[in-house]
């Protein structure tokens, strides 16, 4: 019993192959830069956005308050573009800017205290990728990730650089 439920815990997963499908694709991305992930949480941001002020609280590590994270559990994989918590006058210049833009397609009609989504859009469904190989997996995420690099992430990226101007 001892044996398989060992098996069974280090047992790959459609979660598991999806993470680490979407950690080789921002690692092979030179613009961007990987933070901290999990089996349910990847997250990354451009290397142009991280002059931002490392002053986040209760998230990662790395303290950034803004950060791409690819939500990876139940039905669907969907990458959302979260304000942490942190320093409340870098969330709300962050915030202001969402709500200007409508490439911002997630911005609620209040900034909240610790998490804010302020872009979202769906990857796939999880029973898309059940069962493919890491290659399948892989080609799939990446068709839907290179539209989006190529379209709204652009957009949201010249946005946000306006922070780059204001005094932090």
């Amino acid at each position: 019993k001892k044996a398989l439920d060992l098996i069974f815990k280090h047992k790959p997963d459609v979660y598991s192959d999806i993470r680490d499908v979407l950690e080789e694709i921002i690692d092979a991305n030179d613009t961007l830069v990987r933070d901290h992930c999990s089996k349910s949480y990847i997250r990354f941001l451009p290397k142009t956005l991280d002059f931002i002020p490392k002053e986040g609280d209760g998230w990662t590590n790395t303290k950034r308050i803004l950060l791409y994270e690819i939500v990876n559990y139940e039905k669907e994989v969907n990458l959302v573009l979260l304000i942490g918590p942190g320093n409340s006058d870098i969330r709300q210049s962050i915030y202001d800017i969402a709500k200007m833009n409508t490439v911002f397609n997630k911005v609620s009609n209040q900034l909240t205290k610790k998490y804010a989504s302020i872009f979202k859009i769906k990857l796939s469904s999880i029973s898309r990728l059940d069962g493919k190989s890491k290659e399948e997996i892989k080609e799939k995420l990446s068709v839907v990730l290179k539209k989006f690099f190529e379209n709204d992430y652009k957009l949201i990226e010249n946005s946000l650089m306006t922070l780059n101007n204001k005094d932090q």
